[in-house]
């Protein structure tokens, strides 16, 4: 098997998150989801260079709007995600290969938007390609189940998908219009654990199926009404910048809610000119970095 000495830049998208519903504690400790995600336009971008050793090398390129508090645990040796997704791809196919990789991160960590696994996504993917692995799809989702919940998705390809068991089973759903939206990450971020440990059990459940059929019809405003996130007040107790800032945007915009854990916001709006509009009168409010984005 000969790699391919060449190098290439990628996009690395953050999602959100449309619906989400905790059905249940699992055997393996993790927690029985059931999740609608949309990948948005708000991206990292890694640039991958194939080596002629076995090192994985890692380098940073911060977004200026990134505090320095919210990059501090992106660690540039093993323990980073997009080292072990190499590693995990190196030990799956049989083979010793080694890269350079520049992250240009601007999805910050804590937010909820899945940067971490979003580049573990596009790291399985473009090193199967650049190193000519070429492992089929089915073997790099069983490598990106065994790394992360959110990999799954972002590895996929599709808009939309409708994510069960901890996240790693997807189905790509229909989504007949753009989404457009304002997302606000606030300075704190809020840790994935606190969040789950803060969690009340509930007796009823809301359902997938309405999120489901406003997303096929294809109509914004019925399916900004039918976003929902179970995480959201244990988000928020963890975090209670997320209540003030979620008070904003609904008073701006209607309904707001937290994507995953948080601590990162959105409201989804009419028109990309509507969330410019937005995003302008909340850069002057000091509740962190404000940004129009897409599905």
């Amino acid at each position: 098997m000969e790699m391919i000495l060449q190098s290439t830049t990628v996009r690395s998208p953050a999602k959100i998150n449309l619906f989400l519903e905790v059905c249940g504690r699992r055997a393996d400790s993790f927690h029985e989801l059931q999740t609608v995600m949309a990948r948005t336009d708000f991206c990292d971008v890694l640039r991958f260079t194939a080596r002629d050793d076995d090192e994985i090398v890692l380098s940073l390129r911060q977004s200026p709007s990134i505090a320095d508090r919210r990059i501090i645990d992106f660690p540039l040796d093993e323990n980073n995600l997009i080292a072990r997704a190499a590693r995990a791809l190196c030990s799956r196919a049989g083979v010793t290969r080694g890269a350079d990789i520049v992250v240009q991160k601007n999805i910050p960590s804590e937010a909820g938007l899945g940067g971490g696994s979003g580049n573990a996504a596009v790291t399985l993917r473009t090193l199967n390609q650049l190193w000519g692995v070429h492992l089929p799809d089915a073997a790099l989702h069983e490598v990106a189940a065994s790394l992360g919940s959110d990999i799954n998705f972002l590895l996929n390809g599709c808009r939309v998908g409708l994510c069960t068991g901890r996240g790693q089973h997807v189905t790509p759903l229909c989504l007949r219009s753009t989404l457009h939206g304002v997302l606000v990450l606030p300075f704190l971020g809020n840790s994935t654990a606190d969040v789950f440990q803060c969690l009340r059990p509930t007796n009823s459940m809301r359902s997938v199926d309405s999120v489901r059929a406003a997303l096929k019809g294809g109509n914004r405003q019925q399916i900004k009404s039918a976003t929902f996130n179970r995480l959201q007040q244990a988000a928020i107790e963890v975090n209670p910048t997320i209540g003030r800032t979620l008070r904003i945007l609904q008073n701006i915009n209607g309904q707001a809610i937290v994507t995953g854990t948080g601590s990162a916001c959105y409201s989804l709006t009419k028109s990309h000119c509507d969330s410019q509009r937005i995003v302008r009168y909340l850069m002057s409010r000091s509740i962190g970095q404000v940004l129009a984005f897409r599905c």
